[in-house]
């Protein structure tokens, strides 16, 4: 069971949904605010909620987010190394227009 994780802040990439094996995905980051510093967390969504994301989101646009972590390893045979790629896989989400709360979508699987 993966921890249950909250992110809040602005999307800081362009959100481009792509296909990848017949489902679609989409990985934005969010930028969060703490204090005085910024983090930049990744998150990926796959299937409808990707969709959503896609068409009533765009960079800057106000997001919260429930999800869980997840892991990708991916091995680099050249350099004999593994790289691991954290990300939020996002579950729930909330957007923003305008200051004004346009509903929170939950796609649990």
């Amino acid at each position: 069971m993966s921890a249950v994780v909250f992110v809040n802040g602005n999307i800081s990439t362009d959100v481009n949904l792509k296909e990848t094996n017949g489902a679609v995905v989409l990985e934005i980051q969010v930028a969060c605010k703490d204090g005085t510093s910024t983090e930049f967390v990744k998150c990926m969504a796959w299937g409808k909620c990707a969709e959503v994301i896609n068409e009533f989101c765009s960079k800057g646009s106000k997001i919260e987010i429930i999800g869980r972590y997840k892991t990708k390893r991916i091995k680099d045979v050249k350099k004999s190394i593994t790289i691991n790629d954290t990300y939020v896989l996002i579950d729930k989400f909330e957007f923003y227009s305008s200051s004004k709360n346009i509903g929170m979508y939950e796609f649990l699987k």
